[in-house]
């Protein structure tokens, strides 16, 4: 860690905790790779700031990269952001354009078929499994399907080639006037963005990006979020 700035970087092979090097040395790099390669669970990178005066710790990137057993053919990328960072407007520019920029360079350099934007309390599932019962609010069954389901639908997310062509492709999701952006990327598949901005993504942008989307969905009952205060905004439209 050098002055105001702190960096962490984890791995974790098949079936063991968390190894945690801070700081990075070069006798840790060939250890790390070692394992990524022959047995890798997940990884992660953290890095932030630090106040001078307060010490206080602020994540500015957070990326993991995680391996499922039961999808040994997929890989998942997370990009973690504080929600705080997008709705205060001392923050909310800069936030937004490091997590546009960063889908965007992911989305580019890898063949990414899916993407979508949920609370950290859902696991990794997407709003929409979340609230589904029975096998559809299952990610490890819906992620297979990727060609002909979207396991749900988001503020800022990724349509595979092969639904955006049952949906209309490029101009019909445009046309549609849900989305904000719709832009292709080299693989086929689809980023699209609602509202310019997450705060905006709420009640009708919702109802829309839904509509847009709502053939390609997964199907099943939905349960009722908990009538408890506290938890984040729902994102999902209950019929």
């Amino acid at each position: 860690m050098r002055a105001g700035v702190f960096g962490f970087l984890d791995v974790s092979p098949a079936d063991t905790f968390d190894v945690l090097y801070n700081p990075y040395t070069a006798a840790a790099l060939p250890w790390l790779r070692d394992h990524l390669a022959r047995s890798p669970e997940s990884a992660g990178a953290r890095i932030g700031t630090v106040d001078p005066h307060t010490g206080r710790e602020t994540r500015r990137i957070s990326l993991s990269v995680t391996f499922d057993e039961d999808l040994p053919d997929y890989v998942k990328l997370l990009y973690t952001v504080d929600e705080a960072d997008l709705t205060t407007p001392s923050t909310s520019a800069a936030a937004h354009t490091r997590l546009l920029d960063t889908v965007r360079w992911a989305a580019h350099r890898f063949d990414v078929v899916f993407a979508h934007t949920s609370y950290e309390h859902a696991g990794g599932a997407t709003e929409l499994e979340r609230y589904t019962r029975g096998p559809g609010r299952v990610p490890s069954i819906n992620t297979p399907l990727w060609r002909s389901r979207l396991r749900g639908y988001s503020w800022l997310g990724i349509i595979s080639a092969d639904i955006a062509e049952t949906l209309g492709g490029r101009t019909a999701l445009e046309t549609s006037r849900a989305f904000h952006a719709v832009e292709p990327l080299p693989n086929g598949s689809l980023l699209v963005l609602a509202t310019p901005r997450f705060p905006d993504y709420r009640d009708e942008a919702v109802v829309a990006v839904k509509r847009a989307l709502g053939d390609a969905l997964i199907s099943g009952e939905l349960r009722q979020p908990p009538p408890v205060p506290g938890p984040p905004t729902t994102m999902i439209v209950f019929e």
